[in-house]
């Protein structure tokens, strides 16, 4: 699954990380795609125990990183030609990513993500 190895990407970069794209992209296909949990959970175990990365929440291991890294995303958006499609400030990004990504990463949901409502659902 593409989200679990950006999502592992980024995990095992940590604030060091430079992949734009990789955030843009968890961050626009959280916005547009449904997922299962359980799917995504598993996936993200198997590219982790391959690429030997621990899972950890991207908050508060990113919490720094925003303001660091803000006009290098600047910079990138533009020079992707995505400025439109894609929030400004960094901050954004990592917040909708967070939103998306940790509840599967601290074990807390394993339902349904409501791309519609940016919200997981219960199974049940």
């Amino acid at each position: 699954m593409v989200l679990a190895e950006k999502i592992v990407t980024a995990i095992d970069r940590g604030e060091a990380n430079t992949r734009w794209r990789d955030f843009a992209d968890i961050y626009t296909l959280s916005r547009v795609s449904q997922v299962d949990g359980g799917v995504l959970r598993a996936s993200l175990e198997t590219v982790a125990a391959y690429r030997r990365v621990e899972l950890a929440p991207l908050i508060p291991r990113f919490a720094e990183m925003p303001e660091r890294v803000q006009p290098k995303w600047r910079a990138w958006r533009v020079r992707v030609n995505r400025d439109r499609e894609l929030p400004e400030q960094f901050a954004d990004v990592l917040d909708v990513v967070a939103e998306f990504a940790d509840p599967i990463l601290n074990m807390a949901a394993s339902g349904e993500w409501n791309a519609r409502t940016a919200r997981w659902t219960s199974n049940g």
